[in-house]
């Protein structure tokens, strides 16, 4: 469940107006987010969102997943 949803043009530090549309599809695994301008090509933006989640270890959904570096096994979250 997503609490907080901000939008942020990293050109001018902007943030950018959210129409309110926010299409949670749990069956997809999917977030849509329409903002009220259009996102211009070549632009950096940053989305920022504070959600509540299960971590899991089922490769779905927000889950746990290892890497091996220099032989040390290394966790990030997706």
């Amino acid at each position: 469940m997503v609490s907080k949803l901000q939008v942020l043009d990293l050109t001018n530090n902007d943030v950018l107006t959210l129409n309110g549309f926010y299409d949670e599809q749990t069956t997809r695994e999917m977030f849509t987010i329409q903002t009220a301008s259009t996102f211009i090509a070549g632009k950096r933006y940053k989305i920022s969102m504070n959600f509540i989640s299960v971590l899991n270890n089922e490769l779905r959904g927000f889950y746990r997943s290892s890497y091996m570096e220099n032989g040390i096994k290394k966790y990030v979250v997706s």
